[in-house]
């Protein structure tokens, strides 16, 4: 084993190890972090595929790496998408961005028979095409996901703001310049082994190299914003350290009032209110903050929890559709799954508990009108 496909061996094992820092991550069920997550172990497949076929020479199954390669630009698309606020993708749209890498995947485990066939112009082809479609499809497809992901991130500008904003902004611009810098050195690499067919295995020796760059390009990042694959230092010593809660938070009096603003006016939207599968981490994608923030100004700064602050607007909703004429056809449990409760009776108690009476009484005309902890804030 020579000293490049020893570092690419070694690159696919960082991988790996970056892979299981953030899955260790308290919050590694955000989206954002599952791509992120399923980018890592993709630079890492690959590159144990690149170290076997350097390493220890062609194999049937050496070049199935192919199949990883068009998966680099749509997960680093998903990644930034969700991590700025614009949300998982839509299925018509993550189907679409699938396409390709499915058609490399059929196209290279289907000529695989081939492999023990009989040694034929015509066999060489067909094994030599997908790999080939693999390697400049990814380079133009990586491309075009570059450039959507540069427009995620300028329809966020305006959306993003507060410590949490600015410090996923710079990730992601960050992420985007290695991601760019990787990709021409990948067109570079395509373009010598298109002019110079007889450099074959050179060519091949630079592609682990970029698949090396990739892997510690993403290490360099980590260390650059460790917060990223490790919670951050201060949520640690919260966790492990004595004291009151968010004691160690570094979330200022005005960043709590922009987000307790975003948290009234996202609230009212009623594809999130009305889902009874709604979590924080959702809410906190909505308003662009991070789940411990939007805890803490819940919690310290409008002095309620995620749950009473959601229920508060159903109990609302709820409030008017029982005294409004043109809903008198409906049941109160009609009127309580609509608004987002799951059922009768987590319905009665939320009522019960915003206004003092049953949702069968107010709709007769007992009660007071619900406090949902939405009122604009009193200024000093």
């Amino acid at each position: 084993m020579d000293l490049l496909t020893a570092l690419i061996l070694l690159g696919a094992l960082q991988g790996l190890f970056l892979a299981g820092l953030l899955a260790w991550k308290a919050d590694r069920s955000a989206p954002s972090n599952r791509f992120l997550l399923a980018l890592l172990l993709v630079s890492a497949g690959n590159g144990a595929f690149d170290a076997a076929r350097l390493g220890w020479g062609e194999g049937p199954w050496t070049d199935l790496g192919h199949v990883l390669l068009p998966l680099y630009g749509p997960l680093l698309l998903f990644h930034v998408r969700t991590l700025v606020g614009g949300g998982p993708p839509a299925p018509r749209v993550g189907v679409g961005h699938l396409l390709f890498p499915a058609f490399i995947a059929l196209s290279v485990l289907g000529t695989r028979p081939l492999a023990w066939a009989g040694e034929t112009e015509l066999r060489a082809v067909l094994l030599d095409l997908p790999p080939f479609l693999a390697v400049v499809g990814t380079a133009v497809q990586a491309g075009l996901c570059l450039r959507w992901a540069r427009r995620e991130v300028a329809a966020a500008l305006g959306r993003l703001d507060g410590a949490e904003g600015t410090a996923r902004l710079e990730w992601v611009r960050l992420l985007l310049r290695a991601a760019t810098a990787v990709w021409l050195a990948y067109l570079v690499t395509i373009a010598v082994g298109i002019a110079l067919p007889d450099r074959g295995d050179s060519v091949e020796r630079w592609l682990g190299l970029v698949q090396v760059l990739v892997t510690y390009g993403l290490g360099l990042l980590a260390l650059v914003r460790p917060g990223v694959f490790l919670p951050r230092p201060a949520e640690v010593a919260a966790a492990l350290l004595p004291g009151p809660k968010y004691a160690k938070s570094a979330l200022a009096e005005e960043d709590m009032r922009r987000i307790a603003a975003k948290l009234r006016r996202e609230i009212a939207r009623e594809d999130l209110y009305q889902d009874p599968d709604l979590s924080l981490p959702t809410l906190a994608k909505a308003v662009g903050a991070s789940p411990n923030d939007v805890s803490q100004t819940l919690n310290a700064h409008l002095g309620t929890s995620f749950r009473d602050f959601v229920n508060g607007q159903r109990v609302a909703e709820a409030c008017r559709l029982l005294r409004d004429p043109t809903e008198a056809g409906r049941t109160v449990l009609e009127i309580g799954l609509a608004v987002g409760f799951n059922s009768k009776s987590a319905f009665n108690a939320a009522f019960k508990k915003q206004t003092g009476t049953t949702p069968t009484a107010w709709r007769d005309g007992d009660g007071v009108p619900a406090r949902t902890g939405l009122e604009p804030e009193v200024q000093p």
